[in-house]
């Protein structure tokens, strides 16, 4: 599955037009979980009885009229202005902060967090980086620098920073999860399929999880093992365009043409502009020698893409109905 991801958006192979269809993937980690910020066990959520007296904006802004340089005063401000979702203000308050006390790993970790929000992922390296350095002992703080080398497009040094995470925290179902999307992008889908199933073992219910094993799967051309992983995402998550798409792909790539139309339906229901979908659906009704319904896919692909319009005609033409 790699995409993603993720990288945002979804990835999408070029559709073989006789051959195989094509495969759609989920967008990476950061589309569907990204940082954690206030997570329980996390640098943000340790040591809460050290944090400061304010407990509002104007009451950190009052401790700091009375010591411009109160580090948990600004820490505290910062912490209250992204609950706001004022993320420049957070930004520059915990900036203070860090830069009165470069040594403190909450801090740094914060920091990240917030520029992160403003979509300022070298900025967040840094403090996430410094953060680890501080404190290497904090599983959070691990996934978050992975999750920032994730969008740098480092995925290396992503996949030893969630190796990290799961090492100091060996039952988180989130981190093997973006663990698996890491060696995905480098094409190593044994680790990819490895992180993904201890991921749904620790998250049996998580959809993506079984989407994107499907997918390393299928990479690796364990079609069955990947269409077992489809439906039990479709079953998770109904109505899903990715995956009853690439559920599709699964049945018709074992010649379970009624199935596979049945998913690409539903994918044109949903989406209804999807030529792609349109074009398999045509393809299977060829399949099934049901030449009236194939026909009108083909209207309908007339008027969202002329290519596969014509392949689709092409196909219709040269079977024997």
């Amino acid at each position: 599955m790699g995409d993603n991801v993720v990288k945002c958006g979804f990835m999408t192979k070029a559709i073989p037009i006789r051959e195989g269809p094509p495969i759609r993937k989920f967008a990476a980690v950061l589309l569907m979980h990204g940082h954690l910020l206030f997570a329980p066990g996390s640098l943000a959520s340790q040591d809460a009885q050290t944090l400061p007296r304010c407990t509002s904006v104007p009451s950190c802004l009052r401790a700091l009229q009375r010591d411009p340089n109160d580090i948990a005063a600004l820490e505290q401000l910062g912490l209250k202005y992204n609950q706001q979702h004022q993320y420049t203000k957070a930004q520059a308050a915990l900036a203070s902060a860090a830069q009165l006390d470069s040594n403190n790993a909450r801090i740094q970790y914060e920091l990240g967090g917030i520029d992160a929000e403003l979509q300022q992922p070298n900025q967040a390296l840094e403090a996430y980086e410094r953060s680890v350095e501080l404190n290497p002992s904090s599983p959070t703080a691990l996934l978050n620098l992975g999750v920032t080398y994730m969008e740098l497009h480092r995925y290396g040094d992503a996949v030893k920073a969630y190796r990290a995470a799961v090492t100091l925290k060996p039952n988180w179902g989130k981190a093997y999860y973006d663990l698996g999307n890491a060696p995905s992008d480098l094409k190593e889908h044994d680790e990819a399929c490895v992180a993904f199933t201890k991921a749904i073992h620790l998250m049996p219910q998580d959809a993506n999880a079984h989407y994107n094993l499907g997918n390393e799967l299928d990479e690796l051309e364990h079609h069955s093992e990947a269409l077992d992983e489809f439906r039990r995402a479709a079953a998770l998550k109904p109505r899903n365009v990715e995956i009853e798409f690439n559920l599709g792909n699964a049945y018709h790539r074992a010649g379970r043409y009624t199935e596979a139309a049945r998913a690409f339906s539903m994918v044109a229901q949903l989406d209804p502009r999807d030529p792609r979908a349109q074009y398999m659906l045509g393809d299977c009704y060829v399949r099934l020698k049901q030449h009236k319904l194939a026909l009108a896919q083909y209207q309908k692909l007339k008027g969202l893409d002329a290519e596969l319009a014509a392949n689709l005609s092409g196909l219709i033409s040269e079977t024997q109905f």
